[in-house]
């Protein structure tokens, strides 16, 4: 197999089943109804990965945007903390899966099925809306406080980067979201910032090679030190790439030693040496690279 033949292999196995699909949209059905029955949700909305069409069958989680009514979010005349409100979904759902594990990270309430499937519920309260038309929100910072954001606007900006790109980037999002699921620790970087990067940055060609353009954005991670990203549409400010310093640390790590090897697999490769290319990829994917 040829090593360009092994990352079409790593993107046919980040493929859904159609049974694993039926399942995750069942529980994205579930999920909606529950948030609706017991909360003040104006409208819940898939956002993410699976809106952006670049979610992968080995960490089969799907973000959920529940739009709370501004009414909701309010104590005395005033908005609450996000944390409050945070709680309040958690408490929630608890109510309608009492057998589920169901905690906080960060932003989002996250409800992990037995059966490997997890919901992120991001809870948001209309802001504004945005020059374009589209709305945009505030969501929890993870630190009590909100931050805006509009999904919407920014999944169409990776969409249209995507589209000059043709279709490559969505590719690359996906090898990246497969080199993060291999650790042994899934490195704890945000897939929204670093398509994000990809996008402003360019990283994604026509002409290019999907290999390339992952080791690419490895090093640009690298290079960048895995800094927080100024929002090229001025919305959500600074857009972390992870929510706390230790993920922050853990994942630059990481991505400094994936970046120099996947940079010195390419080189090999170039230079015709498949061999030591496919041990270096072999280190890269942790030893889950196609053979």
């Amino acid at each position: 197999m040829t090593i360009a033949a092994s990352f079409e292999t790593i993107l046919d196995r980040c493929l859904f089943t159609p049974r694993e699909a039926l399942q995750l949209e069942g529980r994205e059905k579930e999920v909606k109804r529950s948030l609706k029955a017991r909360l003040p949700i104006v409208k819940a909305r898939t956002i993410g990965s699976c809106a952006r069409g670049s979610t992968i069958r080995q960490t089969s989680d799907l973000d959920l945007l529940a739009v709370l009514s501004r009414d909701g979010v309010r104590r005395g005349g005033r908005r609450v903390r996000s944390s409050t409100v945070l709680g309040n979904v958690r408490l929630a759902l608890s109510e309608r899966y009492p057998s589920t594990a169901i905690g906080r990270d960060g932003q989002a309430v996250v409800v992990a099925f037995a059966e490997g499937t997890s919901v992120d519920v991001v809870p948001a309260v209309f802001a504004a809306p945005l020059p374009s038309g589209r709305p945009a929100y505030d969501i929890p910072d993870g630190r009590g406080g909100w931050m805006r954001t509009a999904p919407g606007s920014h999944n169409q900006y990776i969409a249209d980067a995507d589209a000059r790109s043709g279709r490559h980037l969505r590719s690359v999002a996906k090898l990246f979201k497969y080199w993060r699921w291999t650790r042994s620790t899934p490195v704890p970087i945000s897939s929204f910032h670093v398509g994000l990067l990809m996008a402003s940055a360019q990283l994604c060609r026509v002409g290019t090679t999907n290999r390339y353009s992952f080791a690419l954005t490895l090093e640009r991670l690298a290079s960048r030190r895995c800094a927080a990203l100024d929002d090229p549409l001025a919305v959500s400010g600074r857009v972390p790439a992870c929510n706390t310093p230790a993920k922050h640390r853990t994942a630059l790590a990481t991505v400094r030693t994936s970046a120099r090897r996947a940079a010195a697999a390419i080189d090999a490769e170039h230079r015709g040496g498949q061999r030591e290319a496919r041990r270096l990829w072999g280190l890269v994917f942790n030893g889950r690279f196609p053979r």
